[in-house]
């Protein structure tokens, strides 16, 4: 039997470059903030070709038509891809079509960068024998989304991280299809389909100094005073940020740091809500890829955790506070949602959950003594749009994290400009007492 080729392209449109928490978005005007730096253009669009087969045999034709991104996006660490099509099956052909009633089938495949991938079992690509005249080939199946499938539809989506230990960076959605005859097939997979085009977006957050609060990623409930426990109470209104603050005294750089409430004097309550909210910079990633029913999946697994605030001087060398308390026993943080266990999908695929955004903590600082500060770090795994094995091999999905940050530069302290860090730094009582002594140096 003839062996078909799909030819398989995938723009990636990513505007800017995230390497951690404060991923793609360049500061607005406002407040002078500490090493602001020129804003560099954003890189070229790229493109690659992934090539879909009818079964497992050898990829044959032209090769990769681009390496590899620029060197900007190389150093934002994007080298590895996981693409996914899912569709939902529901029902039986009608005779005397001999084919079988078709169920969930999963298509996937994975790359690095700078090389070709392949993927088969695309459901609705299959031409069957030619000698049949395609009477047993697959029927045309809408990829109209990035959310999980409704049935007798398809879903498929673009995941973009890193290899090492698979951040994911960017989402991706296909945004058309082009026929063996060159005609726009739209977002519809059928037998003559020979390529479709993936737009990636790239994900951005981060903290933000007092002026730049309206883009900052993360919002507390510190202003609501005594009733700040109520996850409502999380706004920007009632949200403080001391944007004076350093936590070493040579070289006095300077972090924004999110106002935690805590007991008397300051006040009655110890508790404060908190919420973390991930963007793309196209499009509105909570209502498009995120919530009930989305294309993200909770792989199960979390970390959330305070720390001592560092932040790197060079490699392998960090900064920790000399003025600060030290202590981790100071407050506790608890991560509210996206927090399944371990293993928690059962055979049935029955119990999924999905990745809410934003994501949200409690942090509670009885026994916090006056001016203490901790750096907030989490982490959740998720799935590309479903949990389910490739049918084709049954081989396991990739499992990602959402976080911050990758590699270790999700435990820096996220200085609200540069984008070197994704850890928060959160801080209770009159912080500003214990800087009193440094504050005849210069910045």
């Amino acid at each position: 039997m003839k062996k078909h080729i799909f030819s398989f392209l995938i723009m990636l449109a990513l505007l800017y470059v995230p390497v951690s928490c404060d991923m793609l978005e360049e500061p607005p005007a406002g407040k002078d903030t500490p090493g602001e730096k020129e804003k560099e253009p954003p890189p070229e669009k790229m493109y690659y070709t992934l090539r879909l087969v009818d079964d497992d045999s050898e990829v044959i034709g032209i090769g990769n038509g681009s390496r590899a991104l620029t060197d900007d996006l190389a150093k934002a660490s994007h080298d590895f891809f996981e693409v996914v099509f899912y569709y939902n099956g529901t029902a039986a052909s009608a005779p005397p079509d001999p084919r079988p009633v078709v169920g969930h089938r999963i298509a996937r495949a994975t790359w690095n960068i700078g090389e070709t991938p392949a993927i088969n079992g695309v459901y609705g690509r299959y031409k069957g024998d030619p000698s049949l005249n395609y009477s047993d080939a697959d029927p045309s199946v809408p990829y109209n989304s990035v959310r999980s499938p409704a049935g007798g539809t398809g879903s498929a989506l673009l995941f973009v991280g890193t290899k090492a230990d698979k951040t994911l960076l960017a989402v991706g959605e296909l945004t058309s299809s082009t026929l063996e005859s060159g005609a726009e097939g739209g977002k519809i997979i059928t037998p003559n389909t020979e390529s479709v085009t993936f737009e990636v977006t790239a994900l951005r957050a981060g903290a933000r100094f007092t002026a730049q609060i309206a883009n900052s990623a993360f919002f507390t409930s510190y202003g609501a005073g005594s009733a700040s426990n109520l996850p409502g109470n999380v706004s920007q209104g009632n949200t403080t940020i001391d944007d004076d603050v350093f936590i070493h005294y040579i070289g006095k750089k300077k972090f924004p740091l999110y106002m935690l409430n805590r007991p008397a004097p300051q006040g009655t309550n110890n508790t404060t809500r908190g919420a973390y909210t991930f963007n793309i910079v196209s499009g509105n990633f909570t209502t498009k890829y995120a919530g009930d029913n989305g294309g993200i999946i909770l792989a199960g697994g979390f970390n959330c955790e305070l720390r001592n605030p560092r932040y790197i001087i060079t490699d392998g060398l960090y900064q920790y506070s000399s003025i600060f308390p030290q202590d981790l026993r100071l407050g506790t943080a608890v991560m509210s949602n996206n927090i399944q266990p371990i293993n928690y999908i059962d055979g049935s695929y029955s119990n999924i959950a999905y990745f809410q955004n934003p994501v949200l903590f409690q942090f509670v600082t009885t026994n916090s003594p006056d001016g203490a500060i901790f750096a907030l770090v989490f982490e959740t795994m998720v799935y590309n749009l479903t949990p389910r094995p490739t049918t084709s091999d049954s081989s396991l999905p990739v499992k990602w994290r959402i976080s911050t940050g990758a590699g270790t530069k999700w435990l820096d302290l996220d200085d609200g400009l540069d984008r070197e860090g994704g850890a928060i730094l959160l801080g209770s009582g009159n912080v500003q007492s214990w800087l009193a002594p440094y504050s005849w140096m210069p910045d």
